[in-house]
């Protein structure tokens, strides 16, 4: 089965295939790419074994970097904590996987790095692990109740409790006033009350 390589900036397909798969993130999406292609100037793009004209049924998405200090690589993706290839099986993953190695030969590409959340290239041929990182998430369906309960009772309980009770706040913005400084912060050391400007 051929791979083909889409521009998911402007394949309309790109946003409608995200919509539809359950492991589709933020870092999939035409703004996230778009801001590593304004910001860094990286060249998004995706791979699909779906052939022009009919609907994506999976996709890899990468961004070609060329650095003096790394050389040229594929990575999916820069500045991105997770990028899981979009795939409903093994079988997608190995097609897509496999079209990789020709890409690494053709552009001369020091490596290709794909960092999924899941296991999904565990014994993919030429892949192996290089780093391993933490991934911390919340479900946040449950109730506010029940997430405040959830969280440890020293760490977090106690400390969101205090914010409360000494009725702190936060604001962001980019209003005339904020600029100016208008706002004061107060906050208290050792039982003194002292006022901060911003």
């Amino acid at each position: 089965m051929s791979v083909h390589q889409i521009d998911p900036l402007e394949d309309p397909r790109w946003r409608r295939f995200l919509l539809e798969h359950r492991s589709a993130s933020i870092f999939h999406t035409p703004a996230w790419l778009q801001a590593l292609r304004r910001t860094y100037g990286y060249e998004p793009f995706a791979l699909t074994t779906s052939p022009p004209g009919r609907e994506l049924t999976n996709g890899l998405v990468l961004c070609r970097i060329n650095s003096r200090l790394t050389g040229r690589r594929l990575v999916s993706l820069p500045f991105s904590d997770h990028c899981e290839p979009l795939a409903d099986g093994p079988k997608d993953i190995a097609q897509l996987c496999c079209s990789l190695g020709g890409l690494l030969e053709r552009e001369h590409l020091k490596y290709i790095e794909i960092r999924p959340a899941s296991a999904c290239l565990k014994g993919e041929p030429g892949f192996g692990k290089a780093k391993g990182f933490w991934f911390h998430k919340i479900d946040l369906r449950p109730s506010q109740d029940e997430l405040f309960r959830s969280f440890h009772r020293d760490c977090v309980q106690r400390k969101v409790v205090r914010a409360e009770r000494e009725a702190l706040s936060y604001e962001v913005g980019r209003s005339e006033s904020l600029l100016r400084g208008d706002h004061k912060i107060k906050f208290t050391i050792a039982g003194n009350c002292s006022t901060l400007g911003l």
